[in-house]
């Protein structure tokens, strides 16, 4: 019996140290494939684009929108009330200055230019004149007819008067004689005087007559309306100006007052692109700036121009200054009144380092870049973005926290996972030279040398481990059998061992 007791204890206790071997093996198994598995992710390549960091010129600009303005624009209006007898223009022609727009009817105008030519005439004949011989403005008065009866009135009454003073001086003549001579002599000196005022007068009248008359055949010409002939012309225009007709107000039997609106007339060619740009850049707009214009109709095409006029003064609402680009329109791309984005240049820069875009990732209010080495090996780099940079999707960099060079690789995808020491697989090269740097570098071999790294140590550990594990199982193999037999421990360590 006590025998029986004593083999039993035994089992027992050799159940027991099996069991807890093999829990502690199957812990310890656990954990170091955790980190294994740990290892094999921290070590797995990472698929991404690349990029060349590039040193190229770059312009740094001032974006801008704003309306695309004509060089002029002109409302034509009537001049004189009368019926539009011919309209010759609709709206999108190209018309030249001096060119006829609208005709009106001419009959009232012609009536009173002929009222006006007799009136010059009646006026003419009261100085002894015909239309053939218009006087000046210096004429001489006394060659009128009036004036010369008057003078000579005047001279004969001058000579009775001398005589017949002489005649009383001699005591030979008769006083009342005298004096009625006398009187005589200032009657005629009146006349003379009555006589030029009025010959002035009727002169005058000639004067007055003149201008009524041009007064009418300017209204008679004010019949026809015609485009006007700018002194303002743009000076480095490439072809000669042109009127555009933008809008049409009158139509043939049409009556149209003084002043009315028949035609809008702009000129499309060079354009004036008026902008409203914000105080903080009024130290870097200078004129003849170059600048680039676009417009929707046309996406990405881009329309050169230059700063032409600079407004001095702030608008104190809005806290912007007014500047204006002037933008070649010879082939009639760009409409008058369109919306347009535009650059202009305030400074280029040919050593410039710059990288794409998308090779950006921002955390925390940085910015940073992955750079591969050989190995293709990201490194983590913070840079600093220089604003209003951008082109083609290029972007300059500066403030760089190690040194980035031409021709340097740039991670242009940065998934989540990409971290400072991770290996890249490059994917999709954009050029031949990439795929040529792809092919070269042995990502590939790195990838096989880690996992067969991975797979070694695992092995190792797996031998070492079942190694020391195996004198117990040879030791106890009868204290297994027991102990499966009582609570199924012994199977539980078999397929631990057998995973390992």
């Amino acid at each position: 019996m006590r025998t029986l007791l004593r083999v039993g204890l035994t089992t027992a206790i050799s159940a027991c140290f099996v069991a807890a071997i093999a829990a502690g093996l199957s812990g310890c198994s656990t954990r170091e494939e955790t980190s294994v598995e740990r290892g094999d992710r921290r070590s797995a390549p990472i698929a991404a684009t690349v990029a060349r960091v590039e040193r190229r010129d770059v312009e740094r600009v001032v974006e801008v929108v704003g309306t695309l303005h004509g060089w002029e624009r002109v409302t034509i209006g009537a001049k004189i009330t009368g019926r539009a007898a011919r309209v010759l223009h609709d709206i999108g022609d190209q018309v030249a200055p001096g060119e006829l727009l609208v005709e009106l009817e001419t009959r009232d105008a012609e009536l009173a230019v002929s009222q006006a030519e007799r009136r010059l005439d009646v006026d003419l004949a009261k100085l002894g004149l015909t239309g053939a011989h218009m006087p000046t403005s210096d004429y001489d008065v006394g060659k009128t007819p009036t004036v010369e009866e008057a003078r000579l009135a005047l001279d004969r009454a001058r000579q009775t008067l001398a005589r017949e003073r002489s005649l009383v001086e001699r005591k030979a003549g008769n006083i009342e004689i005298f004096q009625n001579a006398e009187n005589d002599e200032k009657v005629a000196r009146a006349k003379l005087e009555s006589a030029t005022l009025i010959a002035r007068a009727d002169l005058a009248n000639v004067f007055a007559s003149k201008a009524a008359l041009d007064v009418a055949k300017e209204k008679l010409a004010d019949t026809r309306i015609f485009v006007p002939r700018p002194t303002n012309v743009p000076t480095k225009s490439t072809r000669s100006i042109a009127y555009a007709v933008v809008k049409k107000q009158v139509s043939e039997g049409q009556m149209v007052k003084e002043g009315e609106a028949v035609f809008d007339l702009v000129i499309a060619d060079p354009l004036r692109f008026r902008v409203n740009i914000p105080e903080r850049y009024s130290a870097e707009i200078r004129l003849d700036q170059p600048a680039r214009i676009e417009v929707p109709a046309y996406p990405g095409r881009e329309f050169p121009g230059k700063v032409a006029r600079i407004n001095p003064s702030v608008d104190s609402a809005s806290r912007t200054f007014q500047v204006e680009i002037l933008v070649d329109n010879a082939r009639d791309a760009l409409r008058p009144g369109g919306f347009a984005k535009g650059r202009i240049v305030v400074e280029s820069d040919a050593k410039a380092v710059v990288v794409p875009v998308a090779a950006l990732a921002g955390f925390a209010g940085s910015m940073k870049i992955f750079v591969l080495n050989n190995k293709n090996i990201a490194k983590e780099i913070h840079v600093e973005t220089v604003p209003r940079t951008e082109r083609d999707g290029m972007i300059e960099i500066r403030g760089m926290s190690e040194p980035v060079g031409e021709g340097d690789l740039v991670v242009t995808s940065t998934p989540a996972s990409l971290a400072d020491g991770a290996i890249v697989t490059i994917r999709s090269p954009a050029s031949a030279d990439e795929a040529t740097i792809s092919t070269d570098k042995p990502v590939s071999n790195s990838t096989d040398k880690a996992a067969s790294i991975s797979r070694d140590k695992s092995a190792s550990i797996s031998t070492e481990k079942a190694e020391s594990i195996a004198p117990a199982d040879r030791g106890s193999s009868r204290s297994a059998e027991a102990a499966r037999r009582e609570g199924g421990s012994g199977s539980i360590d078999a397929n631990r061992r057998s995973s390992l």
